[in-house]
């Protein structure tokens, strides 16, 4: 009766071992699997920012298209004593397009 109950015992200890070796597996893999999505997620947001800020750089070279075109309409309306005035008109364009820009990169 004794070599029964102490191989019982035997049994439910191996019993509690092997549960306790199957629940760590399981936090490891729980484990393994929220840092792959914490990855996953981290590497969707840089591709999106990157897609945000590489659209941001298309408008902004569209407008400074745009900026430099006007600024030589102003320059061949008003002529050449006006170049000055010209330029500050680009620059002022530029300056708004830069802060589109900032704004569209924010967004």
């Amino acid at each position: 009766a004794e070599a029964a109950e102490a191989a019982e015992a035997e049994a439910a200890v191996e019993a509690a071992e092997a549960a306790a070796a199957e629940t760590a597996a399981a936090e490891e893999a729980a484990a393994v699997t929220a840092a792959a999505e914490a990855k996953a997620a981290e590497a969707k947001a840089a591709a999106e920012a990157k897609a945000k800020a590489e659209a941001a750089v298309e408008v902004a070279d569209a407008e400074e298209e745009v900026a430099w075109a006007q600024a030589g309409r102003v320059r061949a309306a008003t002529g050449s004593r006006s170049a000055a005035t010209a330029a500050a008109a680009a620059k002022a364009m530029a300056a708004s397009a830069a802060a589109e820009e900032a704004a569209a990169a924010e967004a």
